[in-house]
C-alpha cells in the first residue's frame, strides 16, 4: 500500500455509462481518472459535462489493499450532487443525492443506476439541449423515520440507526457494532429526497448525513426500497495508519412511522 494509504482504485478507473441512457434523470456516464489524485467526471442525464471533481476512493475495510466504492460532490451553483458508487461483479452502482439552494423550490432528489464499461475513446456524449423540469414543493420526511435494525446479526459495521423527522430533514443517530464502526455515534441533521425517477411523489426515499469519528469522520447516505433500508458508510480516518473504507449494509424497520 502506497504512504498516503490510499487503496489501488484499479477495478474503478474508466469509463462507465448508465444502463438506462439516463432515463431516471441521473447520470448518464461517469469517468474515473488518476493522475496526482483521483479525478471524477460526470455526465448528466441530458448529456450536459459536469467537469471534473475530485474524488475519494474507499478499501473494504481499514487494512485492505484495493478499492472497491467512490464519493464525490459537484458545486453546480444551483445545486449541489453528491454522488456514492461501489463496484460490483463488473458494474459499478451509482446514486446521487441533489439538493438545491437557497428559496429554490425544486425538490431535493435521488437517483439510482447501474454502470457498465465502455471502451476508452468513447465518443463523449453531446448535451441533449433543454434540461429537464424538476419537481417543486417539500419532501416529506416521515416515511423514513423509525428505528431500523441490521438484517444480519453479525454484522461489522452498523447494528442499526434511530431516523426522526426534523422539519423538512431528519436527525440520524447510527449505532455501531463496535468492529469496523463505533458503538456510540453523535446525532446529527440530515436532508431528505424524493425518487427522481419520474414519480410525483413527495415522500422521501433517501437521506444523507455526515458524522464526526473518533479519530476521522464518515458520511453516511440511505435509501430505501420496498421498505428494505440500505446504508452506504464511508469512513475518512484522519491518520494515515489505516485506509479510507465503505461499509454497505440492509436494514428493517421495527416500528415505522407509516
Amino acid at each position: 500500500m502506497s504512504p498516503s494509504h490510499r487503496p489501488d482504485p484499479a477495478t474503478l478507473l474508466g469509463t462507465w455509462d448508465s444502463t438506462d441512457r439516463g432515463d431516471t434523470g441521473g447520470i448518464l456516464r461517469l469517468r474515473v481518472t488518476v493522475g496526482g489524485g483521483i479525478g471524477l467526471r460526470a455526465w448528466d442525464a441530458d448529456g450536459h459535462d459536469w467537469g471534473t471533481v475530485p474524488a475519494q476512493v474507499y478499501a473494504h475495510t481499514p487494512d485492505a489493499p484495493d478499492a472497491w466504492a467512490l464519493t464525490a460532490r459537484y458545486d453546480l451553483g444551483d445545486r449541489r450532487t453528491a454522488i456514492s458508487a461501489y463496484g460490483k461483479t463488473g458494474i459499478l452502482v451509482l446514486t446521487t443525492y441533489t439538493g438545491y439552494r437557497g428559496t429554490d423550490p425544486r425538490a431535493a432528489s435521488f437517483t439510482r443506476a447501474f454502470c457498465y464499461p465502455v471502451p476508452d475513446g468513447t465518443t463523449d456524449p453531446a448535451p441533449g439541449g433543454q434540461r429537464r423540469t424538476d419537481p417543486t414543493g417539500p419532501v416529506d420526511p416521515g416515511p423514513l423515520a423509525g428505528t431500523w435494525v441490521n438484517f444480519d446479526p453479525q454484522a461489522t459495521g452498523l447494528a442499526g440507526v434511530e431516523v426522526r423527522p426534523d422539519g423538512t430533514g431528519l436527525l440520524v443517530q447510527p449505532r455501531g457494532t463496535g468492529h469496523l464502526l463505533p458503538r456510540e455515534w453523535q446525532t446529527a441533521a440530515g436532508p431528505v429526497y424524493r425518487d427522481a425517477t419520474g414519480t410525483s411523489s413527495a415522500a422521501a426515499v433517501a437521506f444523507t448525513a455526515d458524522f464526526p469519528l473518533s479519530g476521522g469522520s464518515a458520511g453516511i447516505v440511505g435509501y430505501v426500497n420496498r421498505r428494505l433500508l440500505t446504508i452506504e458508510c464511508a469512513v475518512r480516518p484522519a491518520g494515515t495508519d489505516s485506509s479510507p473504507y465503505f461499509v454497505r449494509e440492509h436494514f428493517y424497520a421495527v416500528n415505522p412511522s407509516t
